[in-house]
């Protein structure tokens, strides 16, 4: 017996049913080909949760040794960050562009509403502001380097102000430094330094607070004002 998924294309399982007798075989087969025609006839809900697409294979990319971090740009586009550098990938037709080349890429965040890809790369890990129609093989211009993230470990996003505008966390040693993204030159403006307990090891933005993570637990702080921290440690 030959299965798959009912409303998917992907890929087929085999089962195999031993039966005592020519007679006992074909009555097994004739059972299975009734449930699948009520099946057919009944509209299925789709469980489908997300569908598994392949973005490249080395015979596209010779080049990149290995990829460090990706993210997501839209339903058609997709972008990598490698060793080598940062890469543009259109899905629907398979095309490959750099956007920048000679630089190591750690994390790489979309943040369309801003228009922005936020990387983290280079010798030196800094964080780079990059306008999102580099993507699409536009000049880099506006390219901005966040100077004060030098030897930044990680950086997180997100909304601030009831979502009217939206902050860039970055977290450099025992400090965190938040941005709140704009429509300047800069595309940046910091609005607070903070001191952290230990060195930032993950970071996330959500519901005006960050949290940044440690080996042996994590911090909440207000993004805004002077709020009051709050600290959990986790058991081992």
């Amino acid at each position: 017996v030959v299965a798959s998924a009912y409303n998917s294309d992907g890929p087929q399982f085999q089962l195999l049913i031993l039966t005592e007798t020519p007679n006992e075989q074909r009555r097994w087969v004739s059972v299975l080909r009734e449930l699948k025609k009520a099946l057919s006839q009944t509209e299925q809900p789709v469980r489908t949760i997300y569908t598994a697409k392949e973005v490249y294979d080395s015979s596209q990319l010779e080049f990149v040794r290995e990829t460090t971090c990706a993210a997501v740009v839209d339903s058609e586009r997709v972008v990598i960050g490698t060793e080598e550098g940062l890469y543009g990938v259109e899905l629907s037709d398979d095309a490959v562009l750099a956007v920048e080349k000679e630089k190591r890429v750690y994390q790489v965040e979309v943040i369309p509403d801003e228009q922005l890809v936020v990387v983290l790369s280079g010798r030196q890990k800094h964080v780079r502001l990059y306008p999102l129609a580099a993507l699409d093989g536009q000049q880099l211009e506006g390219v901005v380097k966040i100077q004060e993230s030098k030897g930044a470990q990680v950086f997180a996003w997100g909304p601030v102000r009831q979502g009217v505008t939206n902050c860039l966390c970055v977290g450099v040693k025992k400090k965190v430094f938040v941005y709140e993204l704009n429509k300047t030159k800069l595309k940046h403006r910091k609005i607070k330094e903070m001191v952290t307990q230990k060195e930032t090891q993950w970071m996330g933005v959500f519901g005006g607070r960050l949290c940044v993570g440690y080996a042996s637990g994590f911090v909440l702080y207000a993004v805004q004002g002077e709020g009051q921290s709050l600290s959990k440690k986790c058991g081992v």
